[in-house]
């Protein structure tokens, strides 16, 4: 088993904890460790800007999030019944499935889709002189374009707790 592997496991891990964790505190830590995770795999995916980037994120989240836990009198999570976990548990295997169908259909890690001297063709004939410009464009964009995704997803995730955190105040 891979390193990566591993720690893939351990964000699996450490998920199904927060999910299950009547203990909200228990949970937001849990939910911390598995964007500690994220990050060190893009780390070791060779994506230090992404790795650094979220990781700034989650340290900021979880901050948030603790002090959110702390401002209610009670931290335990109540229970919804069998009917939302039965539709919670059909929606995480149909999601299942069809993340399997995806991932099954994508080229092996590490296959090239596209040879190297015909990217390099399509990406000098839009203009671009300098190989090495034009990889930079064409890969670390994608990598940029991820980044502000994990930046937009936390701010969104930061609004939502401080509305109801300042909703709940009198």
């Amino acid at each position: 088993m891979t390193l990566i592997s591993f720690i893939i496991c351990l964000m699996i891990v450490a998920a199904l904890f927060a999910i299950e964790s009547r203990n909200m505190v228990a949970s937001v830590i849990s939910l911390g460790t598995v964007g500690l995770g994220l990050s060190l795999s893009f780390l070791l995916l060779k994506a230090p800007d992404l790795a650094v980037i979220l990781l700034i994120v989650e340290i900021i989240t979880m901050i948030t999030l603790l002090r959110a836990t702390a401002a209610f009198d009670t931290c335990t999570i109540r229970s919804y019944g069998r009917t939302t976990e039965s539709a919670a548990v059909l929606f995480l295997l149909c999601f299942t499935a069809i993340a399997w169908k995806v991932f099954s259909s994508l080229p092996p890690f590490g296959a090239p889709v596209i040879k190297t001297d015909e990217m390099f063709s399509i990406i000098l004939s839009g203009g671009i002189i300098n190989r090495v410009t034009a990889v930079a464009l064409g890969v670390r964009s994608l990598e940029t374009v991820g980044g502000m995704a994990v930046l937009l997803i936390a701010a969104a995730g930061v609004a939502t707790v401080m509305r109801a955190a300042s909703r709940r105040k009198p």
